[in-house]
């Protein structure tokens, strides 16, 4: 059994569109110590036709059981069936840029006391043909509370984590339905709330491709969801911080307001900005409101 420096996770599912540029742009890297594994979620479209026919002699393939939904169990089956030293996941719609590996193995290399490493991104919206960067770092010394209160700062597409840590810390993802969508953002709480130390690279090495299929298109979800996240997680707080979390729960369901008014029509977006001014006087009143209009 031969190890590797990195252990590449792909997870797919109906990514036929996606997955050869996918699995192209880890076979381009110039850092060549590492491994492949294909993991589906038993997708029912030609994506694991595409991966034997193309790349059968370059790759490990794993299957679900069944489908979960969301990444999580496929990441997991990836994470205990890897060889490498350090865990890199990477989407089955999404790609690197030919540079990723090696400039993460001389990062670490050079700064070798972390145990999660993290760069920028580029966001490619399918649909308007629109990129920008994504920044996630810097990262704070109370990385944990922050993480709670200001949201999910990383991407796993963009990340590598040590396996070893993992392993000892028994940290995987949590593939309860409550958490699709959020996966990721459950699992560096928990990686954070076991003292996981997170270094910030400010370059972009990977791409995050938005598209009509994504599972993070779905707002209503992602917001039950991120809640689920919250609320499962905050009690961890060394200092629980009532006024705080429930300023954060208050935010995440605003956002999904303000989605669901643009995506409407962005006419209205005049009348939820005076709701807004209402809602700062008078927040009970506006916090039943918006519960009302949730359920």
């Amino acid at each position: 059994m031969i190890s590797r420096f990195f252990s590449v996770i792909i997870t797919t599912y109906n990514a036929r569109r996606y997955i050869e540029k996918t699995i192209t742009s880890v076979l381009r890297q110039d850092f060549k110590d590492y491994e492949i594994l294909i993991v589906d979620d038993c997708s029912d479209d030609e994506t694991i036709d595409i991966v034997k026919k193309k790349f059968f002699d370059k790759v490990k393939i794993f299957s679900t059981k069944k489908n979960f939904g969301g990444p999580a169990e496929s990441r997991n089956i990836g994470i205990k069936n890897s060889q490498g030293k350090w865990i890199a996941f990477l989407d089955g719609d999404d790609f690197w840029f030919e540079d990723k590996l090696s400039y993460f193995n001389k990062i670490i290399i050079s700064k070798p006391n972390y145990e999660v490493y993290c760069s920028n991104e580029i966001l490619i919206n399918t649909k308007t043909k629109k990129e920008k960067i994504i920044k996630h770092g810097p990262f704070t010394d109370n990385f944990f509370e922050n993480l709670l209160y200001d949201g999910n700062k990383l991407s796993p597409s963009a990340s590598i984590v040590n396996k070893n840590f993992l392993i000892k810390k028994n940290i995987y993802f949590d593939n309860n339905e409550d958490f699709i969508g959020v996966e990721d953002y459950d699992f560096w709480l928990n990686l954070s709330k076991n003292n996981a130390k997170f270094f910030f690279i400010s370059k972009t090495f990977s791409a995050y491709v938005i598209h009509n299929k994504n599972i993070t298109n779905n707002s209503k979800r992602h917001l039950t969801n991120t809640i689920n996240v919250l609320n499962k997680n905050h009690k961890y707080l060394k200092i629980n911080d009532v006024g705080k979390y429930s300023a954060r729960i208050f935010n995440v369901k605003y956002s999904f307001i303000i989605n669901q008014i643009v995506r409407r029509n962005n006419n209205i977006l005049l009348n939820f900005m005076k709701f807004f001014r209402y809602s700062l006087r008078n927040p009970i009143l506006s916090s039943k409101f918006i519960l009302k209009k949730l359920k």
